[in-house]
C-alpha cells in the first residue's frame, strides 16, 4: 500500500502519522508513504529502536512512482531469494589444465609484488577459438586470405557458399564490410576487389563457410568486472538491439536456470521462439553454449574480456562464427568464488 499524504496547507502532521503507523502495524502489508513529499525516513513515520529504524517504521518517497519502484525492486528482489540455489551443471568433456596452459603461454611472465601477488601486466589480445574448444566449444572454420586467389583457394577447401568479411575485428563492425551467400570463383574475386578499393590493396579478409539459414544472430561476451567477477552478457545481434543496449548479464558460473533467465531476459528474445516471422530456433543449444563461457569466465580470471563476436542460432544448433579474448594478469585472487546472495 502506498499512502499519499500532501496537504495543500499545513496539517495535522503528527496525528496522520500515528494513525498510519497504528493501522499498517498489523495489516500484514507492506506500507509505503509519500509523507510530504519527504524523502527518506520522516521522524514521525519512524518507530524507535537500539540504533536504527525498527520494523513497522515507514519509509518515505517524493513521488508516489518512486514508492512503487522502490517496491518492485524488493519484491523482485524476493522472488530471486525464494527460488532454490542449484549448483552449476558439471561438465565432463572439458579441459581446464589445456586451458590455463594456453593463457600462461599468451600472457608476458608477470613480476611478483611485495605483497606476493602478481603485477597486473598489459592486456594481451587473442583469437579465442582454442581456448573455446577446450570447453566443447566450436568456432566455424575460416581463413584469412590477402589476395583474390587466395580467397579463391580458401572457399573451395571450406565449402561453398561462402562468406567474405574484413578480418579486422575494428573494421569488421562498419557497415558494408561482409559479403553473404558467394556461390561461385567470379563472386568472390569481385568481393575482394571491392574490398580492396575500399581498405587499400593487401587487405586481410576472412573467407568462412557459410552458416545454415535460416538463423537467428546474437551476441554473447564475458567481461571480469572489479566488483562482480567474471560477468556474461547476451544480446540479440541485429544493429537495432546494438544501439537500444537490449542486453542481459549474469554472474558465471552459470547453472542451466541462469541460462535460461538470461535468454528470456531481452526485449528481443521472441525472436528466438518463433514470433513475427521468425522460425523457432535451438535455444537448449544455445543455453549450452552459455553455461560453457561462463564456465570459462569462472576457471580463468586472466580473461579480462571475451566477445563471440556473432553466434547464430539455427533450427538444431548454435554456431559461433567468431572469438577474441583480452588477457591481462589479475593483480591478485578474486574476492569471491561465485554468485553471491546479499545478507
Amino acid at each position: 500500500a502506498v499512502v499519499i499524504y500532501m496537504p495543500p496547507i499545513p496539517g495535522r502532521t503528527e496525528e496522520v502519522a500515528g494513525e498510519l503507523l497504528r493501522v499498517s502495524k498489523d495489516s500484514g502489508k507492506p506500507v509505503l508513504a509519500t509523507f510530504r513529499g519527504h524523502l527518506g525516513m520522516h521522524p514521525a513515520l519512524r518507530v524507535p529502536g537500539p540504533s536504527a529504524p525498527s520494523r513497522g517504521s515507514i519509509p518515505s518517497y517524493a513521488a508516489p512512482e518512486e514508492a512503487v519502484r522502490a517496491l518492485a525492486h524488493v519484491v523482485r528482489y524476493a522472488t530471486w531469494r525464494a527460488q532454490p540455489a542449484t549448483p552449476p551443471h558439471e561438465l565432463d568433456d572439458i579441459d581446464t589444465g589445456r586451458a590455463r596452459e594456453l593463457v600462461r603461454a599468451a600472457l608476458p611472465d608477470a613480476e611478483a609484488t611485495p605483497g606476493g601477488f602478481a603485477q597486473a601486466g598489459p592486456p594481451v589480445e587473442i583469437d579465442a577459438a582454442e581456448l573455446l574448444s577446450c570447453y566443447g566449444l566450436t568456432v566455424w572454420p575460416a581463413e584469412v586470405v590477402r589476395s583474390a586467389d587466395e580467397a579463391v583457394a580458401a572457399a573451395g577447401r571450406l565449402g561453398w557458399p561462402v562468406v567474405v568479411k574484413v578480418a579486422d575485428p575494428g573494421a569488421s563492425r562498419r557497415a558494408g564490410t561482409v559479403r553473404l551467400g558467394l556461390t561461385g570463383p567470379e563472386m568472390v574475386r569481385h568481393a575482394y576487389t571491392e574490398f580492396a578499393e575500399q581498405f587499400g590493396e593487401g587487405v586481410e579478409l576472412a573467407v568462412q563457410r557459410m552458416a545454415p539459414q535460416p538463423a537467428v544472430p546474437t551476441v554473447v561476451g564475458v567481461i571480469e568486472d572489479p566488483a562482480f567477477g567474471p560477468v556474461v552478457s547476451f544480446g540479440l545481434g541485429e544493429v537495432t538491439a546494438r544501439l537500444l543496449q537490449d542486453q542481459g548479464f549474469r554472474l558465471a558460473p552459470l547453472t542451466r536456470d541462469d541460462a535460461s533467465a538470461l535468454v528470456r531476459s531481452v526485449r528481443a528474445a521472441p525472436l528466438l521462439f518463433g514470433e513475427y516471422g521468425y522460425p523457432p530456433v535451438a535455444v537448449d543449444a544455445l543455453e549450452e553454449l552459455l553455461v560453457r563461457v561462463g564456465r570459462l569466465a569462472h576457471d580463468l580470471p586472466e580473461v579480462a574480456r571475451l566477445d563471440l563476436d556473432q553466434v547464430l542460432v539455427g533450427e538444431s544448433d548454435a554456431m559461433i562464427l567468431g572469438a577474441r579474448a583480452i588477457l591481462r594478469t589479475p593483480a591478485g585472487p578474486r574476492l569471491d568464488v561465485g554468485p553471491r546472495r546479499l545478507s
